[in-house]
């Protein structure tokens, strides 16, 4: 059958509670029972069942709830008048008339939570629960200083005396009961030991005050292997570095056991330490410092001198003991010395005088002891050549850089003003007829030359020219300077007016078979009244149209030639710088030939088979320009005044470049191939 078995438990403080469970006993299922049922419970005291069964057909059900009540559906509800545990049957008939039972106990709202405490001196406090509860209860402990269990009877200890409120909550989880429990307990407990310690470190030593209460065991560990059992310790570190201070203290009345650490850095400055190496050049001491450690440092050189730089200069040869000594802040002293000889040789002194010329400098050299000396002349150049050219004006600072034995170095520098006068072109003349006397007055030039403002260009440095025609002619000197990238133009409006009855005018051409001739191309007027009159230059003078003349120098010479007519009234004079030069290049011999030669001579016979062609200029000095307007292919051949072919090929672009021919006369022939033509040709070195 069903029973139901109740507990009754009274306390001392007057405390009641119950608590009644069901219990089948032998068995009521026949066949074995295939039927079960769950449920919940709410705040209401309202349970709600659901069954479950296996198989399938048709079922009658039939529920007896415990409390006289009872149901035929297969998922009631049923509302409990009290809280208590009811032993709840579920009976499941088929329609065989075949029944299976399933039994179980509900709980509604079932939780009473009671607990009694004892503790001991120590502070530990043993709980028992007397609570009335189902199987599904759990509990939670609150010690009133902060912990809390989950324990049904635990144990719990307390850190410190006092006055503390216990609750023991429980919780049923089928009936959703939760009940609170509440009790005070009084501790007291006996003063507990507690480590502790300060310090003072002065660099490696520590010393330890101790500050820990109600011990009777005291022990120290330092942190580098070392400990101590003394209440104010003072220990030395050996070493920097940051250590892990522990004390450990204990009563052994109350076994009561406490650790208090810190962490000390302790900061041990290295020693200071003296030391230096050395090196000697001659008198020269240098001294590369080894020390370590220190903030102060002073040399004692031996010869009666002290410094806190490390270099010295001996003034004498002799052995000397050098000591350096060092201290710093922590009170650490050192002293180091040594041996050092010292042999001197005597110093190198570079010294100088100079004298200035325009754009040059000269040096004399008054330096002493040296075995080279060597210029820098502030400009960029640094040579050991005693003379230089400046470029520009300014004030520069001239060094001698000396060289001695044994490595000696010795410099001397001076400031030298240099005034540099810029190029500067400017010329006169005089008009003697038809002829214009040119007389250079230009300075400070390397290279010069006239446009004469009728076509004609010459690098003479005083040329006389002929002019043509009647008119004002705009003549231009210009000078340049090329060490000095200075350019200067000189320019004058010169009147001519020409006599046409009288004109005197050569050119100047090389033989190009014999290099020792050199020829004059009388382009002057010419007839039966004029009278030629020559001056050659090297004091020698000639008349005639056509005179020779034999130099004894390679060199140019002035030639003039005037034409007189005093039937006609009229006076010419032309005047030309003219020569060879004797660099090899063109002459073998000394000396050079002069023939004058009719402006129409006859070398080869020109032809003019080509029409509409015209070659300028003539005389020319690189380059013939051609003007032909014929689409046809011309060839040329260039041929010396005896015939013999210099340069042959076809003309391209109508122009022909002969920069490499020396001036002289030559002819040039072309032809297209059915037509030729032959020019006489005058090259000139303008």
């Amino acid at each position: 059958g069903v029973y139901t078995v109740c507990l009754t438990i009274t306390s001392s403080l007057g405390c009641q509670s119950s608590f009644c469970d069901s219990i089948a006993v032998g068995s009521i299922m026949n066949p074995p029972c295939n039927v079960t049922y769950t449920y919940t419970v709410d705040t209401t005291n309202t349970v709600y069942f659901s069954s479950s069964i296996s198989g399938s057909g048709t079922y009658n059900y039939n529920w007896n709830f415990g409390d006289g009540s009872s149901s035929t559906l297969a998922n009631p509800t049923h509302q409990y008048s009290t809280t208590s545990s009811y032993g709840v049957n579920l009976t499941v008939t088929d329609n065989r008339g075949t029944s299976c039972s399933f039994y179980d106990t509900v709980h509604v709202n079932n939780c009473s939570p009671y607990f009694l405490s004892s503790s001991s001196a120590n502070g530990l406090v043993s709980f028992q629960n007397y609570s009335i509860t189902s199987r599904s209860s759990s509990f939670v402990w609150n010690f009133g200083d902060g912990n809390t269990s989950s324990l049904k009877n635990p144990t719990h200890t307390y850190q410190s005396s006092g006055s503390y409120i216990v609750s023991l909550t429980s919780f049923d989880s089928l009936s959703f009961c939760t009940n609170t429990y509440f009790d005070s307990l009084i501790i007291n407990l006996p003063p507990r030991c507690q480590a502790g310690f300060s310090y003072q470190a002065n660099q490696g030593q520590v010393s330890f005050q101790n500050t820990a209460s109600n011990f009777n065991i005291l022990s120290y560990d330092f942190g580098d292997g070392n400990t101590s059992t003394l209440p104010n310790p003072t220990h030395v570190y050996l070493q920097s570095g940051t250590y892990l201070v522990c004390q450990t203290v204990s009563d052994s009345n109350t076994q009561c056991s406490s650790t208090f650490c810190d962490t000390i850095v302790v900061s041990i400055p290295p020693p200071c330490i003296a030391g230096f190496t050395y090196s000697i050049n001659e008198g020269d001491l240098l001294i590369t410092n080894t020390a370590a450690n220190f903030t102060t440092i002073s040399y004692d050189f031996g010869d009666g001198s002290t410094s806190s730089n490390s270099n010295h200069i001996y003034a004498a040869s002799g052995t000397y003991v050098v000591c350096q000594s060092i201290s710093n802040s922590n009170g650490c002293t050192d002293t180091f010395c040594d041996t050092i000889n010292v042999s001197i040789t005597p110093p190198c002194l570079a010294d100088f005088a100079y004298s200035v010329s325009i754009d040059s400098i000269n040096i004399v050299d008054l330096s002493t002891n040296t075995d080279s000396v060597v210029y820098d002349y502030g400009d960029g150049t640094t040579t050991i050549n005693n003379t230089h050219i400046y470029s520009q004006s300014g004030v520069y600072t001239v060094c001698q850089i000396a060289y001695g034995a044994n490595g000696c170095v010795s410099s001397f520098c001076d400031s030298v003003q240099i005034t540099i006068p810029i190029c500067n072109a400017e010329f006169s003349y005089q008009q003697t007829g038809d002829t214009v006397f040119f007389t250079n007055q230009a300075s400070n030039y390397t290279s010069i030359s006239y446009d004469l403002g009728d076509g004609t260009i010459t690098g003479n440095e005083n040329p006389s020219h002929l002019y043509l025609n009647s008119g004002e002619y705009i003549v231009k000197q210009t000078v340049i300077n090329i060490n000095r990238g200075c350019v200067d133009i000189f320019t004058d409006t010169i009147s001519i007016n020409i006599s046409t009855s009288c004109v005197a005018k050569f050119l100047v051409a090389i033989d190009t078979n014999n290099r020792g001739t050199l020829f004059l191309v009388n382009t002057s007027s010419n007839d039966p009244t004029h009278q030629y009159s020559w001056s050659f230059g090297d004091g020698n003078f000639g008349s005639g149209r056509l005179p020779t003349h034999s130099y004894q120098d390679n060199k140019a010479h002035e030639i003039c030639l005037t034409i007189t007519d005093s039937v006609m009234n009229c006076t010419s004079t032309f005047c030309d710088t003219v020569g060879l030069d004797s660099n090899g290049n063109i002459l073998k011999a000394r000396g050079y030939s002069l023939r004058v030669l009719e402006g129409d001579f006859i070398g080869i016979p020109e032809e003019n088979n080509l029409e509409n062609l015209s070659i300028y200029p003539n005389p020319f000095s690189n380059k013939l320009l051609f003007n032909y307007s014929e689409k046809n292919q011309l060839e040329y051949e260039l041929l010396s005044i005896n015939g013999k072919r210099i340069l042959e090929g076809e003309l391209l672009d109508n122009k022909l470049d002969l920069p490499e021919i020396r001036p002289g006369i030559y002819f040039l022939r072309l032809t297209d191939g059915r037509h030729t033509v032959v020019r006489k040709l005058i090259k000139q070195d303008f």
